[in-house]
C-alpha cells in the first residue's frame, strides 16, 4: 500500500460507482468518510474504473463530488 499524505486522499468506489469511501489524513489523524448518491453514479475516468482504489488529488475529489452521471430512465 501507499502512504496517505495530507496532499492527497484515497477513494474506494463500489461496483455501481454510486458510493465512495474516502480515506485521508488531517494533521495526525486518519479519517474515513462515505459519500453516496441516491440516483446516478460518480463520473470516474476509464482508467480509474479499473482499479479497486485510487490515490487522487483534492481537486479531482472535488470534481467527483460535484459532477455526477445520471442513469437514463425509460418512460413507459
Amino acid at each position: 500500500g501507499s502512504c496517505v499524505s495530507e496532499q492527497s486522499c484515497h477513494i474506494f468506489p463500489d461496483r455501481s460507482r454510486s458510493r465512495l469511501h474516502i480515506l485521508y489524513r488531517c494533521d495526525d489523524e486518519y479519517r474515513l468518510e462515505c459519500r453516496r448518491l441516491n440516483r446516478g453514479s460518480f463520473l470516474l475516468k476509464k482508467e480509474e474504473r479499473k482499479k479497486d482504489f485510487l490515490q487522487i488529488s483534492w481537486n479531482r475529489l472535488n470534481e467527483l463530488l460535484t459532477v455526477k452521471k445520471y442513469r437514463k430512465t425509460v418512460e413507459k
